[in-house]
């Protein structure tokens, strides 16, 4: 009754129009405004395109390993990146830095890169302008690590915690605590951090002393009414 009301009344008639026709000029505007976001991406998206494109082998490229740019025209600052389930949607990096004592964020940043590398020395720039405190120890997961890391943090007298990845071959390579002939000396420091060593000591002799892999198969699979498998007694008497 009251649509009926306001289609009737020519008056409130033509007001309904004018506020419909002012929000889709809106949403137009905004539209509009998203596409513009979106495009102003595409140089940034181009020139990683380019320099990806060179370590890509035009056998790869001819598969269509390498994509177009493309960006997004809800979230333009957004990227495309792999998500927790293996699969690939636009997201954003969340980058958190806590105080390992108390546990409180101390530092936070958002970014569209889909690595967490080079993401180190930024952080704790961020953490000493907002503490007015140097950062001297900093510890992160292998995911960040880059021996440009390790050579910035050791200029700038941080100690690095970050765990040095396993080589892909060992029997070439050794142990990835082994200084290689091209390490800086700040990366073979880092290699041989005797924090390192004691935590390696630790987890082995103590917090992961009681750790066991088992490997189990299903010997039967069967419920109340798939009894295909059920063992023969059961069947007998429950069917």
């Amino acid at each position: 009754m009251e649509l009926k009301g306001l289609l009737d009344d020519p008056e409130k008639s033509a007001g309904l129009a004018m506020k419909k026709k002012a929000a889709m000029e809106r949403a137009a505007r905004d539209r509009t405004q998203r596409i513009e976001q979106a495009i102003a991406q595409l140089p940034e998206l181009e020139a990683k395109q380019q320099k990806l494109a060179k370590k890509v082998s035009k056998k790869d490229q001819a598969k269509g390993k390498l994509k177009e740019p493309r960006a997004s025209t809800t979230d333009a600052e957004a990227r495309v990146m792999k998500m927790p389930n293996g699969g690939y949607g636009p997201a954003v990096n969340v980058q958190l830095a806590t105080d390992t004592q108390s546990r409180c964020i101390v530092g936070v940043e958002v970014s569209n890169a889909g690595v967490d590398t080079r993401q180190l020395e930024p952080m704790r720039q961020q953490v000493e302008k907002r503490t007015g405190k140097k950062v001297q120890e900093h510890l992160a997961d292998g995911g960040y690590l880059t021996f440009e890391d390790v050579d910035r943090a050791a200029e700038q007298q941080v100690t690095l915690y970050v765990p040095p990845k396993p080589p892909r071959d060992p029997e070439k390579f050794g142990s990835e605590y082994e200084p290689r002939k091209d390490d800086s000396e700040a990366v073979k420091a880092w290699r041989n951090t005797e924090e390192h060593r004691q935590a390696q000591k630790a987890g082995r002799g103590g917090i992961f002393a009681g750790y066991r892999l088992r490997i189990a198969h299903v010997v039967r699979d069967y419920g109340l009414t798939e009894r295909d498998e059920a063992p023969g007694d059961s069947r007998a008497v429950n069917g």
